[in-house]
């Protein structure tokens, strides 16, 4: 652990860089180090209902790209929404065909996409799969998005 008023009072006499280059597009190996569930609300989402967000944070687990980017460690944050439904009062992931087919397309790429397979969101922190980067074009230059997750080999 670190000393959080230690870094808070820390100097700095450099620039920084302002804009944070992208991870490149192609097949890069990740390791999920975070997730977690979110309670949001808009209005042009889900009709203006609450919905659930997943927040991702992988390790993008490849030499190349840490010597691209020229840093130690290459992070991705990224996030989908989850698909519910609500029965009775019970609130419960959506398997009808078609749904939550991010979730499961990364269930299966880590082998967790099987039925009779008792899975929990949490279990996806700690594994390690494939996953396609894509750019699209922002504001402020390109942004990396995951397009699709897929098995390791």
């Amino acid at each position: 652990m670190f000393d959080i008023d230690s870094l808070t009072n820390q100097g700095i006499n450099t620039a920084g860089d302002t804009q944070r280059t992208p991870v490149p597009e192609g097949d890069w190996p990740i390791l999920c180090e975070e997730l977690k569930l979110e309670e949001r609300q808009h209005a042009k989402i889900n009709e203006g209902r609450p919905f659930v967000e997943v927040r991702y944070k992988v390790l993008v687990d490849s030499q190349e790209v840490r010597d691209q980017l020229r840093r130690d460690k290459v992070t991705y944050s990224g996030n989908f929404i989850l698909e519910t439904i609500t029965e009775n009062g019970i609130t419960r992931l959506d398997m009808s065909p078609g749904a939550n087919a991010t979730l499961n397309q990364w269930r299966a790429a880590v082998g967790m996409n099987k039925d009779g397979l008792d899975f929990k969101l949490p279990m996806l922190v700690g594994t390690m799969c494939m996953a396609t980067f894509r750019h699209k074009m922002g504001e402020d230059g390109p942004n990396a998005n995951i397009r699709k997750f897929f098995e390791r080999k």
